[in-house]
């Protein structure tokens, strides 16, 4: 896993990034630069922008925290 920062830097190179709480109940769901902002693609389908959070509170939680995983397009695999 790595820090908010790093996958931010390899989300605006066009990767997907996840929190570690994606990837368990909410498995499926990452996040993508896309538009000029941060798209939050859920699990169950809904996209939504960053700014439109329903819970700014939370969103800024998984933010500070160091579990995070960006996705390899080319093998299919979530790494740090």
């Amino acid at each position: 896993m790595t820090t908010f920062g790093k996958a931010y830097a390899e989300m605006r190179k066009g990767k997907k990034i996840a929190h570690a709480y994606f990837q368990g109940d909410f498995q499926g769901g990452y996040w993508a630069w896309e538009n000029d902002t941060i798209m939050m693609h859920y699990a169950d389908g809904r996209v939504l922008d960053i700014r439109q959070t329903e819970d700014v509170a939370l969103t800024f939680r998984f933010i500070t925290t160091n579990w995070w995983h960006v996705y390899d397009d080319e093998d299919g695999e979530w790494y740090c």
